[in-house]
């Protein structure tokens, strides 16, 4: 692979506390710094490769697209290089896949003023309040919560327990929770994950 991009891109994103002061002349505004990751990222074989993927996870889910996403954890775009890229990502795999843009929905509650005209600015849906990840959806739909904690993972599934649900969750690997923590914990915090994990169909990004 000749590509500069890799799933160990995906880190944690914090918002920064801003320096005080005027700033810097001549920086790259964070619509400006989104649009170049953009281009950077369609010209690499690794985004190719996830984008096959998740194609082979529409077959699996016999759908024949997604047509609503909900993004959770995304972190601050305008202030984490993290979670720009990850932005990045997201509006790339939903352009692909023809999701149209108002059908995006994302809560942070690290989002800035800054973040806020961004993103609305890409007409995509800011949600209005903090449900803590209870996010009941009504289509198939595509969920991106990279690397958030358990609880949040836990509290969307509850919202989503049905049967002929069809999710495709990009996220931390929901099994290493199941591994990592006792069995009574488990029960007590996090019930619904326990039960979703022995059924879930597993691709790693490369």
């Amino acid at each position: 692979m000749t590509g500069s991009y890799s799933y160990t891109d995906f880190l944690p994103a914090r918002s920064r506390k801003k320096r005080k002061g005027n700033g810097t002349a001549g920086t790259t505004s964070p619509g400006a710094k989104l649009q170049n990751l953009r281009g950077e990222l369609v010209q690499d074989e690794w985004f190719v490769q996830c984008r096959q993927m998740i194609d082979d996870s529409l077959s699996d889910l016999k759908v024949p697209s997604f047509t609503a996403v909900i993004c959770l954890g995304l972190g601050s775009p305008s202030s984490s290089q993290n979670a720009c890229v990850q932005l990045a990502f997201l509006l790339e795999i939903c352009d692909y896949l023809l999701i149209e843009r108002q059908k995006i929905s994302l809560y942070d509650p690290v989002f800035t003023e800054e973040d806020l005209t961004l993103l609305q600015g890409l007409q995509l849906a800011v949600l209005p309040t903090n449900e803590n990840g209870l996010y009941p959806v009504e289509e198939p739909t595509m969920v991106f919560m990279p690397h958030c904690d358990m609880e949040l993972y836990e509290n969307f599934l509850k919202a989503n327990w049905k049967t002929d649900m069809k999710l495709l969750i990009i996220a931390n690997q929901l099994s290493e929770y199941v591994v990592n923590n006792p069995l009574n914990r488990l029960l007590t915090m996090a019930p619904f994950l326990v039960q979703v994990v022995p059924l879930l169909q597993h691709y790693a990004f490369p």
